[in-house]
């Protein structure tokens, strides 16, 4: 499919899933059913989500995008407030969903096909409670997690081998974890305390990589 029509689906306004595995933009199906879809699945073919795509669908709660994504425009999911599933399977930083849906958004399932999280990816989800990163992933980028405030437990992979400034700032997990090095898998992440001119520094065994925000 290169081209819907305007007024092609004009009566179909009880659509509440689509499965969508073309780069043109849907509109011209979600403009009309934007007050009954609930569940969209971005397919493999799909490199770009474009703009207006799912605009206002206030009723969205499942969105599954898969591997295949690298771009996102701006306004794709602008008023999609109501997200709160979301399986990620693309490198692609998933902001450009998830800070429409911040408030709302409690469930995320990362694929293993991920080798990146985005900068961004999920700042301020604040309900979002736990995490999974799956093997495979190497960078998490800059603010990832910050403003995850619920958020208290994190599992990490062993391949991850580098974590970005406040990726994880204001998270529960954070906070609850004692002055001293902080460690995310085999990553010392970040200082948490005051470093006096005469303190030691002891890296514990098994830690692979010293961030480069481990003291700042």
């Amino acid at each position: 499919v290169s081209i819907i029509q305007k007024n092609a689906f004009i009566d179909c306004i009880n659509i509440d899933s689509l499965y969508w595995n073309t780069n043109i933009t849907p509109f011209n199906i979600t403009q009309y059913c934007k007050n009954n879809l609930k569940f969209a699945y971005i397919g493999n073919k799909v490199n770009e989500i474009a703009g207006a795509s799912f605009m206002n669908c206030a009723k969205l709660t499942y969105v599954n995008v898969s591997k295949n994504v690298n771009t996102i425009a701006n306004d794709a999911f602008q008023g999609c407030t109501n997200i709160d599933t979301l399986y990620w399977n693309s490198n692609y930083s998933p902001y450009d969903v998830t800070k429409y849906c911040s408030s709302n958004l409690k469930v995320v399932y990362l694929g293993e096909s991920i080798t990146s999280l985005g900068k961004d990816a999920f700042r301020n989800c604040k309900n979002l409670q736990s995490i999974i990163i799956p093997e495979g992933v190497i960078d998490i980028g800059d603010n990832a997690f910050d403003g995850c405030n619920d958020m208290a437990n994190i599992s990490f992979p062993r391949t991850l081998i580098h974590i970005g400034f406040n990726s994880f700032n204001e998270t529960k997990w954070f906070n609850s974890q004692p002055e001293g090095i902080i460690y995310a898998g085999p990553v010392a992440y970040k200082y948490k305390g005051t470093v006096s001119p005469d303190s030691e520094i002891v890296i514990k065994d098994g830690t692979r990589i010293i961030s480069d925000s481990l003291f700042m």
